[in-house]
């Protein structure tokens, strides 16, 4: 039996939001037709699979997601035993440092931290067009 890449995503207990994610943001799939397709398929489509985790939290009646990305001495970016981790969210704030402090709690000691605000833009190219895949996570879209 082949399992498919969402079936298996679910065993491991992924929300379909995290799914979508790295199938978009890691194989650069840019529809969902591969959610059907086997896992393995997906498996080889990613060189470097990366641990990614979605929090989801409502806060006074607004949902709320976070991302924790992380990679280490496997993927050549950080010395052995030590990890490079990525906390991202949209700011509700003007003070981003204070809304992420739980979800960086999560990571327990941290040698370093560093804090960078970015405006979002959407993308605006014909990818037919110029062969430039760039997506976007579904719960941004929808906003």
């Amino acid at each position: 039996m082949v399992v498919s890449y969402t079936r298996k995503g679910r065993k491991y207990g992924l929300e379909d939001d995290t799914i979508d994610s790295i199938g978009h943001a890691l194989a650069l799939h840019i529809d969902d037709n591969y959610l059907d397709q086997p896992a393995m398929d997906f498996v080889k489509r990613v060189k470097y699979p990366h641990p990614t985790i979605t929090i989801s939290t409502v806060k006074e009646q607004k949902f709320i997601t976070r991302y924790l990305f992380c990679c280490s001495y496997t993927h050549n970016v950080a010395s052995k035993g030590k990890y490079i981790a990525f906390v991202t969210t949209e700011a509700e704030t003007d003070n981003p440092e204070v809304e992420l402090k739980p979800d960086i709690d999560l990571l327990g000691p941290v040698d370093e931290i560093f804090f960078e605000t970015y405006d979002r833009f959407v993308p605006t190219n014909n990818h037919d067009v110029d062969n430039c895949f760039i997506s976007m996570l579904e719960s941004l879209k929808s906003k």
